[in-house]
């Protein structure tokens, strides 16, 4: 990788950064609780046969493996994000509620 491809990258970062500051002011949370929301909205979606509509509800043990993070620590940020209405509890896990800052946050990390 040359100079000007490295610029290009950190210049391409930098926008990423920006948005999850941005966030994590916005929403009055921690990187690592966008890091949960990002990773549950990857499972909800991808699990999803038809679109976002239909999102699969994902468990605090499914993302908790996901994420190689202790499952105390997923439920507990997973009840922040709830707080913050960021994502809903149901009786099977849990889903993505904003579906656009999660879409606006997945788009501004290249996910």
């Amino acid at each position: 990788m040359d100079e000007l491809e490295l610029y290009q990258l950190a210049t391409e970062r930098r926008k990423m950064f920006r948005n999850l500051v941005a966030m994590k002011a916005k929403f009055e949370i921690e990187i690592s609780d966008i890091f949960i929301f990002l990773g549950l909205g990857l499972l909800n979606f991808e699990r999803a046969n038809i679109g976002p509509m239909n999102v699969q509800p994902i468990s605090v043990s499914s993302l908790s493996d996901f994420l190689a993070m202790p499952k105390e620590t997923v439920r507990r940020k997973l009840s922040n994000l709830e707080h913050k209405e960021l994502v809903s509890k149901t009786g099977y896990g849990f889903v993505v509620k904003d579906v656009g800052a999660w879409r606006n946050l997945a788009e501004a990390t290249n996910l």
